[in-house]
């Protein structure tokens, strides 16, 4: 009996697997994604949220241009008459381009639109600035989770060598432990280093919208050095401000508000408008509209709140004018720091440097000298310990070395920034995406690197 209802129960899954037809192939891998300055740039572009925000803003100020635009075509207003029969008891005839102000109107909403693609523009490069400083954050990051790993493997071999010499009495109980204690400390400072890797990886992944499934490897680049590292902070902060976007971004702004400030003082001339209406028969019925009869009719109204609202227009158009001043004083700022800063940065990795190989070749010795017994075990450890202090030295200049230039190359728009170019709205046609005319340079048919 159980053979048979081993037999039986077979057969059913064999039925079962048979209905439920052949397994679906699994889904395959992603290439992955290989992180260096260029790729970075170009699907950040692509997907950032930050920077699709931007570009969906710049998309409603363009609508904004549209309704500015239509706002001043001529409209019809028909008003019906149902005593007793259907009748048209008034037809007008708007004609809103008669009004100043909404001639202003669309000025403003063209200025606002250039306003707001410098915005996105501004968005894009210093997401990418920030991107960039993540990116070779992590690239010294690596360096030194690799110092790391090699301390540990060194202090593990020292370990094993000690427990074999502690075994034939060769060597103390405490060296032993002294040695075990310190590769186990090894081991931890090798742990948070893996643990920060994967959290900044996490956060790369999440900037640059690469899926979970994709795997990211990071390619080592550092950033170029800039040829204004050499010059002047004067020279320095006037280059910056003639390129910088900061400046066309307030000049479009105040063209707005001039823009809002007369459209405001024309707003008392309310309507303007041509048409006939209705008027009555014998009886008192009221007839349709005569056609034959055709008036002009304008309204205003002026009050004195229009003084003050020219007074309000004019404090905030002074407000961004004094934007132009404060951004020269951070430019300034910014331009004698990054300069003073990146010859001490250079200072220190060079240093750094030559402290970290003249320390490995100090640990090479000591250790020689402990496995022929003239020096005990504590200064090997010591001078295990030195390397990497030199080496954490060496990394966190390499860190401020590449920000100060990120920075620099941010004020100039040059290196990988160049290549950022935001909305090119005079060559929209509105054949393209709009996403093509704020990311010319982009194809994602053409780039292996997005999913």
């Amino acid at each position: 009996m159980k053979k048979i209802a081993f037999v039986l129960i077979c057969s059913f899954l064999a039925n079962q697997a048979a209905f439920a037809g052949p397994a679906p192939a699994p889904s395959p891998t992603p290439a992955p994604f290989h992180v260096n300055p260029n790729t970075l740039r170009t699907t950040l572009l692509y997907g950032n949220y930050a920077i699709l925000v931007g570009m969906n803003q710049v998309a409603q100020a363009k609508d904004q241009v549209k309704v500015a635009r239509a706002n001043l075509l001529p409209s019809v207003s028909l008003s019906v008459i149902f005593s007793p029969n259907f009748l048209l008891g008034s037809v007008s005839l708007l004609l809103p381009f008669l009004f100043p102000s909404n001639w202003f109107n669309k000025a403003q909403s063209k200025n606002t639109l250039a306003a707001d693609t410098v915005a996105y523009y501004l968005v894009q490069l210093n997401q990418y600035a920030s991107a960039y400083a993540l990116y070779e954050e992590m690239v010294s990051d690596v360096d030194l989770n690799i110092a790391l790993k090699q301390q540990s493997v060194a202090l593990q071999n020292l370990y094993a060598s000690l427990k074999q010499q502690n075994q034939v009495g060769k060597t103390s109980d405490q060296d032993l432990n002294s040695a075990a204690g310190r590769s186990e400390l090894a081991d931890i400072d090798l742990s948070q280093s893996d643990k920060l890797l994967a959290t900044e990886t996490a956060a790369l992944r999440q900037m640059l919208a690469v899926p979970l499934e994709q795997q990211l490897i990071l390619d080592v680049a550092h950033v170029p050095a800039s040829t204004y590292e050499n010059s002047t902070p004067q020279i320095l902060s006037a280059k910056a401000l003639s390129v910088a976007p900061e400046n066309s971004q307030i000049d479009d702004l105040v063209a707005a508000s001039y823009d809002t400030k007369w459209s405001k003082f024309w707003s008392f001339f309310t309507s303007a408008s041509l048409g006939t209406i209705g008027s009555n028969s014998s009886g008192g019925q009221i007839s349709g509209a005569n056609f034959g009869h055709v008036g002009e009719s304008n309204s205003g109204t002026f009050g004195f709140a229009t003084f003050a609202n020219l007074q309000l227009s004019n404090d905030s158009i002074e407000q961004l004018q004094l934007q132009k001043v404060e951004l020269k004083e951070e430019t300034d700022q910014l331009a004698e720091t990054a300069l003073t800063s990146i010859v001490q940065s250079q200072k220190q990795l060079l240093l750094a440097q030559a402290a970290e190989q003249n320390l490995i070749n100090a640990y090479n010795i000591e250790l020689e000298n402990f496995y022929l017994g003239t020096t005990d075990l504590l200064h090997v450890l010591d001078a295990n310990t030195a390397i990497l202090a030199a080496t954490e030295a060496r990394v966190n200049s390499q860190i401020d070395l590449d920000n100060l230039r990120i920075n620099i190359h941010r004020m100039l728009i040059t290196d990988q920034f160049a290549l950022i170019q935001g909305c090119q709205l005079q060559d929209y046609n509105g054949n393209e995406t709009l996403d093509d005319a704020c990311n010319p340079n982009y194809n994602s048919d053409n780039d292996p690197n997005v999913p």
